[in-house]
Protein backbone atom coordinates (compact mmCIF):
# COMPACT_ATOMS: atom_id res chain seq x y z
CA UNK A 1 0.00 0.00 0.00
CA UNK A 2 1.59 3.33 -1.07
CA UNK A 3 2.53 5.91 1.52
CA UNK A 4 0.48 9.06 1.89
CA UNK A 5 2.29 12.36 1.35
CA UNK A 6 2.23 13.00 5.11
CA UNK A 7 3.70 9.57 5.88
CA UNK A 8 6.40 10.05 3.25
CA UNK A 9 7.36 13.41 4.73
CA UNK A 10 7.49 11.89 8.24
CA UNK A 11 9.81 9.16 6.96
CA UNK A 12 12.29 11.68 5.58
CA UNK A 13 15.34 12.75 7.62
CA UNK A 14 15.20 16.00 9.56
CA UNK A 15 16.59 18.69 7.28
CA UNK A 16 17.61 20.89 10.16
CA UNK A 17 17.17 24.54 11.00
CA UNK A 18 16.49 27.32 8.46
CA UNK A 19 20.06 28.58 8.73
CA UNK A 20 21.45 25.23 7.51
CA UNK A 21 24.14 25.85 4.92
CA UNK A 22 24.19 22.31 3.55
CA UNK A 23 22.58 19.15 4.80
CA UNK A 24 24.92 16.58 6.31
CA UNK A 25 26.29 13.50 4.54
CA UNK A 26 23.90 11.07 6.22
CA UNK A 27 20.91 13.18 5.19
CA UNK A 28 22.18 13.42 1.62
CA UNK A 29 22.57 9.64 1.44
CA UNK A 30 19.05 9.07 2.78
CA UNK A 31 17.58 11.52 0.29
CA UNK A 32 19.59 9.93 -2.51
CA UNK A 33 18.30 6.50 -1.56
CA UNK A 34 14.70 7.77 -1.56
CA UNK A 35 15.25 9.46 -4.90
CA UNK A 36 16.80 6.32 -6.41
CA UNK A 37 13.81 4.26 -5.29
CA UNK A 38 11.52 6.82 -6.92
CA UNK A 39 13.44 6.51 -10.18
CA UNK A 40 13.11 2.71 -10.17
CA UNK A 41 9.40 2.74 -9.35
CA UNK A 42 8.05 5.88 -11.02
CA UNK A 43 10.14 6.18 -14.19
CA UNK A 44 10.73 4.18 -17.34
CA UNK A 45 14.42 3.41 -16.90
CA UNK A 46 16.47 2.06 -19.80
CA UNK A 47 18.00 -1.29 -18.83
CA UNK A 48 19.61 -1.99 -22.20
CA UNK A 49 23.18 -3.03 -21.20
CA UNK A 50 24.83 -1.34 -24.18
CA UNK A 51 23.14 2.01 -23.57
CA UNK A 52 23.75 1.88 -19.83
CA UNK A 53 27.40 0.98 -20.33
CA UNK A 54 27.96 3.81 -22.81
CA UNK A 55 26.43 6.49 -20.59
CA UNK A 56 28.00 5.23 -17.37
CA UNK A 57 31.51 4.79 -18.75
CA UNK A 58 31.42 8.30 -20.22
CA UNK A 59 29.87 9.76 -17.06
CA UNK A 60 32.20 8.13 -14.54
CA UNK A 61 35.21 9.12 -16.64
CA UNK A 62 34.00 12.74 -16.57
CA UNK A 63 33.17 12.56 -12.85
CA UNK A 64 36.70 11.33 -12.13
CA UNK A 65 37.93 14.79 -13.14
CA UNK A 66 35.55 16.65 -10.82
CA UNK A 67 38.19 16.89 -8.10
CA UNK A 68 35.88 15.28 -5.53
CA UNK A 69 35.82 11.77 -4.11
CA UNK A 70 32.08 11.36 -3.83
CA UNK A 71 29.29 9.06 -4.95
CA UNK A 72 27.63 9.36 -8.35
CA UNK A 73 24.91 7.22 -9.91
CA UNK A 74 23.90 7.57 -13.56
CA UNK A 75 20.59 6.46 -15.07
CA UNK A 76 19.01 6.65 -18.51
CA UNK A 77 15.31 7.57 -18.57
CA UNK A 78 13.25 6.54 -21.58
CA UNK A 79 11.69 9.93 -22.24
CA UNK A 80 11.60 11.82 -25.54
CA UNK A 81 12.04 15.21 -23.87
CA UNK A 82 15.47 16.82 -24.22
CA UNK A 83 16.51 16.90 -20.59
CA UNK A 84 18.87 15.80 -17.83
CA UNK A 85 18.78 16.34 -14.07
CA UNK A 86 20.85 16.01 -10.91
CA UNK A 87 19.22 14.72 -7.73
CA UNK A 88 20.35 14.12 -4.13
CA UNK A 89 23.58 12.25 -3.43
CA UNK A 90 24.90 12.49 -6.97
CA UNK A 91 22.00 10.74 -8.70
CA UNK A 92 22.01 11.95 -12.30
CA UNK A 93 19.45 11.13 -14.98
CA UNK A 94 19.87 11.45 -18.75
CA UNK A 95 16.78 11.37 -20.98
CA UNK A 96 16.86 9.37 -24.22
CA UNK A 97 15.51 12.49 -25.94
CA UNK A 98 18.74 14.27 -25.06
CA UNK A 99 20.89 11.42 -26.40
CA UNK A 100 18.89 11.48 -29.64
CA UNK A 101 19.30 15.25 -29.97
CA UNK A 102 23.06 15.65 -29.49
CA UNK A 103 25.18 15.45 -32.63
CA UNK A 104 28.50 14.62 -31.00
CA UNK A 105 29.85 12.88 -27.92
CA UNK A 106 31.25 16.28 -26.86
CA UNK A 107 27.73 17.76 -26.69
CA UNK A 108 26.47 14.85 -24.62
CA UNK A 109 29.53 15.03 -22.36
CA UNK A 110 28.95 18.77 -21.87
CA UNK A 111 25.48 18.18 -20.40
CA UNK A 112 26.77 15.40 -18.15
CA UNK A 113 29.62 17.64 -16.94
CA UNK A 114 27.10 20.41 -16.26
CA UNK A 115 24.96 18.08 -14.12
CA UNK A 116 28.04 16.78 -12.29
CA UNK A 117 28.91 20.41 -11.49
CA UNK A 118 25.43 20.92 -10.00
CA UNK A 119 26.31 18.07 -7.62
CA UNK A 120 29.85 19.13 -6.77
CA UNK A 121 28.71 22.71 -6.11
CA UNK A 122 25.95 21.41 -3.79
CA UNK A 123 23.24 23.34 -5.60
CA UNK A 124 20.45 21.15 -4.25
CA UNK A 125 21.35 21.73 -0.61
CA UNK A 126 22.02 25.40 -1.31
CA UNK A 127 18.58 25.70 -2.92
CA UNK A 128 17.11 24.18 0.21
CA UNK A 129 18.99 26.71 2.35
CA UNK A 130 17.71 29.55 0.17
CA UNK A 131 14.12 28.31 0.36
CA UNK A 132 14.20 27.76 4.10
CA UNK A 133 15.41 31.31 4.73
CA UNK A 134 12.62 32.57 2.48
CA UNK A 135 9.99 30.93 4.66
CA UNK A 136 9.37 27.75 2.64
CA UNK A 137 10.88 25.38 5.18
CA UNK A 138 8.89 22.28 4.15
CA UNK A 139 9.04 22.71 0.36
CA UNK A 140 12.00 20.35 -0.11
CA UNK A 141 10.54 17.54 2.01
CA UNK A 142 7.11 17.99 0.43
CA UNK A 143 8.51 17.71 -3.07
CA UNK A 144 10.57 14.61 -2.32
CA UNK A 145 7.49 13.06 -0.73
CA UNK A 146 5.44 13.84 -3.84
CA UNK A 147 7.98 12.02 -5.98
CA UNK A 148 8.08 9.05 -3.62
CA UNK A 149 4.33 8.46 -3.62
CA UNK A 150 3.96 9.17 -7.33
CA UNK A 151 1.59 12.07 -6.98
CA UNK A 152 0.31 13.71 -10.18
CA UNK A 153 3.22 13.90 -12.63
CA UNK A 154 6.60 12.53 -11.43
CA UNK A 155 8.34 14.18 -14.39
CA UNK A 156 7.00 17.54 -13.30
CA UNK A 157 8.19 16.79 -9.78
CA UNK A 158 11.75 16.16 -10.94
CA UNK A 159 11.68 19.23 -13.19
CA UNK A 160 10.51 21.34 -10.27
CA UNK A 161 13.19 19.83 -8.03
CA UNK A 162 15.88 20.69 -10.54
CA UNK A 163 14.47 24.09 -11.42
CA UNK A 164 13.87 25.40 -7.90
CA UNK A 165 11.18 25.42 -5.24
CA UNK A 166 10.79 29.01 -4.05
CA UNK A 167 7.43 30.75 -3.88
CA UNK A 168 8.99 34.06 -4.92
CA UNK A 169 9.63 33.31 -8.62
CA UNK A 170 11.68 36.43 -9.33
CA UNK A 171 14.14 35.63 -6.53
CA UNK A 172 14.05 31.92 -7.38
CA UNK A 173 14.96 32.52 -11.03
CA UNK A 174 17.82 34.74 -9.92
CA UNK A 175 19.02 31.98 -7.61
CA UNK A 176 18.64 29.36 -10.33
CA UNK A 177 20.53 31.44 -12.90
CA UNK A 178 23.41 31.90 -10.47
CA UNK A 179 23.57 28.12 -10.08
CA UNK A 180 23.42 27.61 -13.84
CA UNK A 181 26.28 30.04 -14.40
CA UNK A 182 28.36 28.32 -11.74
CA UNK A 183 27.54 24.86 -13.16
CA UNK A 184 28.65 26.11 -16.59
CA UNK A 185 31.89 27.52 -15.21
CA UNK A 186 32.83 24.41 -13.22
CA UNK A 187 31.39 22.02 -15.81
CA UNK A 188 33.48 23.45 -18.65
CA UNK A 189 36.63 22.91 -16.61
CA UNK A 190 35.61 19.31 -15.89
CA UNK A 191 34.71 18.84 -19.55
CA UNK A 192 38.10 20.01 -20.77
CA UNK A 193 40.05 17.95 -18.24
CA UNK A 194 38.03 14.89 -19.32
CA UNK A 195 39.26 15.30 -22.91
CA UNK A 196 36.14 16.83 -24.46
CA UNK A 197 35.65 20.08 -26.36
CA UNK A 198 35.07 22.89 -23.79
CA UNK A 199 33.16 24.91 -26.43
CA UNK A 200 30.53 22.17 -26.72
CA UNK A 201 28.52 23.24 -23.67
CA UNK A 202 27.75 26.81 -24.73
CA UNK A 203 27.32 25.72 -28.35
CA UNK A 204 24.77 23.03 -27.49
CA UNK A 205 22.66 25.14 -25.14
CA UNK A 206 22.84 28.00 -27.63
CA UNK A 207 21.72 25.74 -30.48
CA UNK A 208 18.70 24.58 -28.48
CA UNK A 209 17.79 28.15 -27.56
CA UNK A 210 18.03 29.30 -31.19
CA UNK A 211 15.91 26.42 -32.47
CA UNK A 212 13.13 27.18 -29.97
CA UNK A 213 13.14 31.00 -29.99
CA UNK A 214 10.27 31.23 -32.48
CA UNK A 215 8.08 28.58 -30.88
CA UNK A 216 7.48 28.87 -27.14
CA UNK A 217 5.44 25.65 -27.19
CA UNK A 218 8.48 23.63 -28.32
CA UNK A 219 11.03 24.85 -25.80
CA UNK A 220 13.11 21.80 -24.77
CA UNK A 221 12.60 20.74 -21.17
CA UNK A 222 16.27 21.26 -20.42
CA UNK A 223 15.90 24.97 -21.20
CA UNK A 224 12.94 25.22 -18.82
CA UNK A 225 14.90 23.62 -15.98
CA UNK A 226 18.22 25.21 -16.99
CA UNK A 227 17.30 28.76 -18.09
CA UNK A 228 19.51 30.18 -20.85
CA UNK A 229 20.38 33.88 -21.26
CA UNK A 230 22.69 35.66 -23.70
CA UNK A 231 24.93 36.56 -20.78
CA UNK A 232 25.15 32.94 -19.72
CA UNK A 233 26.07 31.78 -23.24
CA UNK A 234 28.66 34.53 -23.59
CA UNK A 235 30.17 33.66 -20.21
CA UNK A 236 30.35 29.99 -21.17
CA UNK A 237 32.14 30.76 -24.44
CA UNK A 238 34.53 33.14 -22.66
CA UNK A 239 35.33 30.41 -20.14
CA UNK A 240 36.03 27.94 -22.97
CA UNK A 241 38.23 30.46 -24.77
CA UNK A 242 40.72 30.67 -21.90
CA UNK A 243 41.32 26.91 -21.96
CA UNK A 244 44.48 25.63 -23.68
CA UNK A 245 43.96 24.59 -27.33
CA UNK A 246 41.71 21.56 -27.66
CA UNK A 247 43.09 18.61 -29.62
CA UNK A 248 40.38 17.05 -31.80
CA UNK A 249 40.26 13.31 -31.25
CA UNK A 250 39.32 10.51 -33.63
CA UNK A 251 36.22 9.26 -31.87
CA UNK A 252 34.61 5.85 -32.45
CA UNK A 253 31.02 5.58 -33.63
CA UNK A 254 29.62 4.55 -30.24
CA UNK A 255 27.12 7.41 -30.12
CA UNK A 256 25.66 6.60 -33.54
CA UNK A 257 25.18 2.94 -32.62
CA UNK A 258 23.70 3.82 -29.22
CA UNK A 259 21.23 6.16 -30.92
CA UNK A 260 20.21 3.26 -33.16
CA UNK A 261 19.69 1.03 -30.12
CA UNK A 262 17.44 3.63 -28.46
CA UNK A 263 15.49 4.03 -31.71
CA UNK A 264 15.06 0.24 -31.82
CA UNK A 265 13.84 0.11 -28.21
CA UNK A 266 11.19 2.71 -29.05
CA UNK A 267 10.35 1.14 -32.45
CA UNK A 268 11.57 4.22 -34.32
CA UNK A 269 14.18 2.66 -36.62
CA UNK A 270 12.06 3.50 -39.65
CA UNK A 271 12.69 7.18 -38.86
CA UNK A 272 16.49 6.84 -39.11
CA UNK A 273 18.14 8.53 -42.11
CA UNK A 274 20.03 5.57 -43.57
CA UNK A 275 21.99 7.77 -46.00
CA UNK A 276 23.87 9.36 -43.11
CA UNK A 277 25.16 5.96 -41.92
CA UNK A 278 28.27 4.08 -42.96
CA UNK A 279 27.94 0.59 -44.46
CA UNK A 280 28.75 -1.05 -41.11
CA UNK A 281 26.26 1.18 -39.30
CA UNK A 282 23.55 0.27 -41.83
CA UNK A 283 24.36 -3.39 -41.18
CA UNK A 284 23.96 -2.72 -37.46
CA UNK A 285 20.59 -1.07 -38.08
CA UNK A 286 19.43 -4.00 -40.24
CA UNK A 287 20.28 -6.48 -37.50
CA UNK A 288 18.51 -4.39 -34.86
CA UNK A 289 15.44 -4.49 -37.10
CA UNK A 290 15.76 -8.26 -37.36
CA UNK A 291 15.73 -8.52 -33.57
CA UNK A 292 12.30 -6.92 -33.59
CA UNK A 293 10.96 -9.21 -36.32
CA UNK A 294 9.19 -12.52 -35.86
CA UNK A 295 10.53 -14.33 -38.91
CA UNK A 296 9.38 -17.72 -40.14
CA UNK A 297 11.48 -20.59 -41.44
CA UNK A 298 11.12 -19.27 -45.00
CA UNK A 299 12.81 -16.03 -43.91
CA UNK A 300 15.78 -17.66 -42.21
CA UNK A 301 18.11 -17.32 -45.18
CA UNK A 302 17.47 -13.58 -45.52
CA UNK A 303 17.93 -13.02 -41.80
CA UNK A 304 21.07 -15.19 -41.72
CA UNK A 305 22.55 -13.09 -44.54
CA UNK A 306 22.21 -10.00 -42.37
CA UNK A 307 23.85 -11.89 -39.51
CA UNK A 308 26.78 -12.67 -41.82
CA UNK A 309 27.12 -8.96 -42.57
CA UNK A 310 27.29 -8.26 -38.82
CA UNK A 311 29.98 -10.92 -38.31
CA UNK A 312 32.07 -9.18 -40.97
CA UNK A 313 31.52 -5.79 -39.31
CA UNK A 314 32.51 -7.19 -35.90
CA UNK A 315 35.69 -8.75 -37.28
CA UNK A 316 36.57 -5.48 -39.03
CA UNK A 317 35.86 -3.37 -35.92
CA UNK A 318 37.56 -5.43 -33.22
CA UNK A 319 37.91 -2.40 -30.93
CA UNK A 320 34.18 -1.66 -31.14
CA UNK A 321 32.40 -4.19 -28.88
CA UNK A 322 28.89 -3.06 -29.84
CA UNK A 323 29.02 -5.16 -33.02
CA UNK A 324 30.01 -8.28 -31.07
CA UNK A 325 27.36 -7.82 -28.37
CA UNK A 326 24.63 -7.46 -31.02
CA UNK A 327 25.93 -10.68 -32.57
CA UNK A 328 25.16 -12.50 -29.32
CA UNK A 329 21.63 -11.07 -29.29
CA UNK A 330 21.11 -12.28 -32.86
CA UNK A 331 22.54 -15.71 -32.10
CA UNK A 332 20.14 -16.04 -29.16
CA UNK A 333 17.32 -15.15 -31.54
CA UNK A 334 18.31 -17.96 -33.90
CA UNK A 335 18.57 -20.30 -30.91
CA UNK A 336 15.01 -19.48 -29.89
CA UNK A 337 13.92 -20.29 -33.48
CA UNK A 338 15.82 -23.60 -33.31
CA UNK A 339 17.75 -22.66 -36.46
CA UNK A 340 20.53 -25.22 -35.94
CA UNK A 341 22.29 -24.71 -39.28
CA UNK A 342 22.79 -21.01 -38.67
CA UNK A 343 23.86 -21.62 -35.08
CA UNK A 344 26.41 -24.24 -36.05
CA UNK A 345 27.84 -21.98 -38.74
CA UNK A 346 28.42 -18.93 -36.56
CA UNK A 347 28.54 -19.97 -32.91
CA UNK A 348 32.31 -20.64 -32.80
CA UNK A 349 33.16 -17.31 -34.45
CA UNK A 350 30.80 -15.33 -32.24
CA UNK A 351 32.08 -17.06 -29.10
CA UNK A 352 35.66 -16.16 -30.03
CA UNK A 353 34.68 -12.54 -30.73
CA UNK A 354 32.84 -12.01 -27.43
CA UNK A 355 35.59 -13.74 -25.43
CA UNK A 356 38.12 -11.43 -27.06
CA UNK A 357 35.98 -8.43 -26.14
CA UNK A 358 35.72 -9.70 -22.56
CA UNK A 359 39.51 -9.88 -22.35
CA UNK A 360 40.13 -6.34 -23.59
CA UNK A 361 37.06 -4.67 -22.01
CA UNK A 362 36.65 -6.38 -18.58
CA UNK A 363 34.73 -3.38 -17.22
CA UNK A 364 32.22 -3.27 -20.07
CA UNK A 365 28.77 -4.13 -18.66
CA UNK A 366 27.26 -5.06 -22.03
CA UNK A 367 30.14 -7.35 -23.01
CA UNK A 368 29.92 -9.16 -19.67
CA UNK A 369 26.15 -9.64 -19.87
CA UNK A 370 26.16 -10.78 -23.52
CA UNK A 371 29.06 -13.14 -22.81
CA UNK A 372 27.04 -14.69 -19.97
CA UNK A 373 23.93 -14.90 -22.16
CA UNK A 374 25.90 -16.71 -24.84
CA UNK A 375 27.22 -19.24 -22.32
CA UNK A 376 23.72 -19.73 -20.98
CA UNK A 377 22.44 -20.29 -24.55
CA UNK A 378 25.17 -22.89 -25.01
CA UNK A 379 23.85 -24.70 -21.92
CA UNK A 380 26.68 -23.60 -19.62
CA UNK A 381 24.68 -21.88 -16.84
CA UNK A 382 27.34 -22.24 -14.14
CA UNK A 383 29.98 -20.58 -16.32
CA UNK A 384 27.47 -17.89 -17.28
CA UNK A 385 26.76 -17.02 -13.65
CA UNK A 386 30.46 -16.99 -12.87
CA UNK A 387 31.04 -14.38 -15.60
CA UNK A 388 28.33 -12.18 -14.08
CA UNK A 389 29.60 -12.65 -10.52
CA UNK A 390 33.06 -11.48 -11.55
CA UNK A 391 31.53 -8.14 -12.55
CA UNK A 392 29.90 -7.49 -9.16
CA UNK A 393 33.03 -5.73 -7.95
CA UNK A 394 31.84 -2.64 -9.83
CA UNK A 395 29.36 -0.89 -7.53
CA UNK A 396 27.51 0.87 -10.36
CA UNK A 397 26.46 -2.41 -11.98
CA UNK A 398 25.23 -4.23 -8.85
CA UNK A 399 21.52 -3.80 -9.59
CA UNK A 400 21.72 -4.85 -13.24
CA UNK A 401 24.04 -7.84 -12.77
CA UNK A 402 22.13 -9.20 -9.78
CA UNK A 403 18.92 -9.00 -11.80
CA UNK A 404 20.51 -11.08 -14.56
CA UNK A 405 21.86 -13.54 -11.99
CA UNK A 406 18.35 -13.87 -10.57
CA UNK A 407 17.01 -14.63 -14.07
CA UNK A 408 19.66 -17.26 -14.73
CA UNK A 409 19.08 -18.88 -11.33
CA UNK A 410 15.33 -18.95 -11.92
CA UNK A 411 15.83 -20.51 -15.38
CA UNK A 412 17.98 -23.17 -13.72
CA UNK A 413 15.16 -23.96 -11.26
CA UNK A 414 17.03 -22.49 -8.27
CA UNK A 415 14.30 -20.35 -6.79
CA UNK A 416 15.99 -19.70 -3.46
CA UNK A 417 19.11 -18.48 -5.24
CA UNK A 418 16.99 -16.31 -7.56
CA UNK A 419 15.42 -14.61 -4.56
CA UNK A 420 18.83 -14.16 -2.97
CA UNK A 421 20.06 -12.27 -6.02
CA UNK A 422 16.87 -10.22 -6.10
CA UNK A 423 17.59 -9.22 -2.51
CA UNK A 424 21.07 -8.11 -3.57
CA UNK A 425 19.61 -6.11 -6.45
CA UNK A 426 17.11 -4.28 -4.23
CA UNK A 427 19.82 -3.58 -1.65
CA UNK A 428 21.92 -1.95 -4.39
CA UNK A 429 19.23 0.69 -5.07
CA UNK A 430 18.44 1.23 -1.39
CA UNK A 431 15.05 -0.48 -1.38
CA UNK A 432 15.61 -2.17 1.98
CA UNK A 433 12.04 -3.34 2.51
CA UNK A 434 12.08 -5.23 -0.80
CA UNK A 435 15.53 -6.61 0.02
CA UNK A 436 14.15 -7.96 3.30
CA UNK A 437 11.19 -9.52 1.48
CA UNK A 438 13.40 -11.33 -1.02
CA UNK A 439 15.95 -12.58 1.52
CA UNK A 440 13.12 -14.00 3.66
CA UNK A 441 11.75 -15.72 0.54
CA UNK A 442 15.22 -17.07 -0.20
CA UNK A 443 15.50 -18.44 3.34
CA UNK A 444 12.09 -20.12 3.17
CA UNK A 445 12.71 -21.66 -0.28
CA UNK A 446 16.20 -22.81 0.69
CA UNK A 447 14.80 -24.74 3.65
CA UNK A 448 12.08 -26.14 1.43
CA UNK A 449 14.16 -27.04 -1.63
CA UNK A 450 17.52 -27.77 0.04
CA UNK A 451 19.53 -25.57 -2.36
CA UNK A 452 22.43 -25.25 0.10
CA UNK A 453 22.76 -21.47 0.22
CA UNK A 454 22.10 -20.99 3.96
CA UNK A 455 25.61 -19.62 4.49
CA UNK A 456 25.13 -16.95 1.78
CA UNK A 457 21.77 -15.95 3.24
CA UNK A 458 23.10 -15.70 6.79
CA UNK A 459 26.07 -13.64 5.65
CA UNK A 460 23.75 -11.25 3.76
CA UNK A 461 21.57 -10.81 6.84
CA UNK A 462 24.54 -10.27 9.14
CA UNK A 463 26.17 -7.73 6.82
CA UNK A 464 22.97 -5.73 6.33
CA UNK A 465 21.14 -6.17 9.63
CA UNK A 466 20.89 -2.41 10.22
CA UNK A 467 19.33 -1.87 6.79
CA UNK A 468 16.85 -4.73 6.61
CA UNK A 469 15.79 -4.88 10.27
CA UNK A 470 12.03 -5.15 10.64
CA UNK A 471 10.44 -2.08 12.22
CA UNK A 472 9.55 -2.43 15.89
CA UNK A 473 5.86 -2.72 16.79
CA UNK A 474 6.39 0.22 19.14
CA UNK A 475 7.46 2.51 16.26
Amino acid sequence: MPLSATQAINNLPDLGAPDLVEYDRATEQQLGRAFTQALHTQFDLINDPETLNYIRQMSYQIASHSGQQREFSFYVINNDSINAFAGPNGVIGIHTGLIAKVETADELASVIAHEIAHVTQQHLSRTYEYNSTQGTLNSFATLIAAILVGMANPNAGVATLMGGMGLNMEDQLKNSREHEKEADNVGIQILYESGYDPHAMGAFFGKLAKESQFNALQVPEILRTHPVTLNRLAAAESRAQVMPPFIIRNTPNDLTLIKLRIAALNKQLNQVARKTLSADERCYLDNLQELGNTFHQTQLNSSAEKLKCLVNAAEKNMMQPLYSTLLVERLMQFSSRNAKNTLNEYVKTIKQLIEYQQDIWPGNLAVRIRHAELLNTLHQPEQAMQVLQQGLQQESNQFTLNNYLAQFADNAGKQALANYYQAQAQLAIGNYSRALHFIEQAERLNEQNKEGIAQQINYFKAQNQDKIRKPSKNN
